[in-house]
């Protein structure tokens, strides 16, 4: 459920991002990032408090989101 609401999210805010901004390529890598920065943080956070039930810490933020980059 958190990958699917993640998933939501980011076609949401995506769609938003890009009827906001003006055509062409640049706006629209710029929304696709804008999105997929709102929703990983999103993940992770739904990840940390209901999938594993951990604090959210400094050295897993850095992971999750260089794993995330990687990806």
């Amino acid at each position: 459920m958190s990958s699917l609401s993640s998933f939501v999210l980011d076609y949401f805010l995506f769609s938003i991002f890009v009827f906001l901004f003006p055509e062409g390529t640049l706006p629209v890598l710029i929304a696709n990032i804008a999105a997929q920065m709102v929703s990983a943080f999103y993940n992770y956070s739904l990840n940390c408090r209901f999938v594993f039930y951990t604090n959210r810490q400094f050295r897993t933020v850095a992971d999750y989101f260089t794993l995330a980059s990687g990806i």
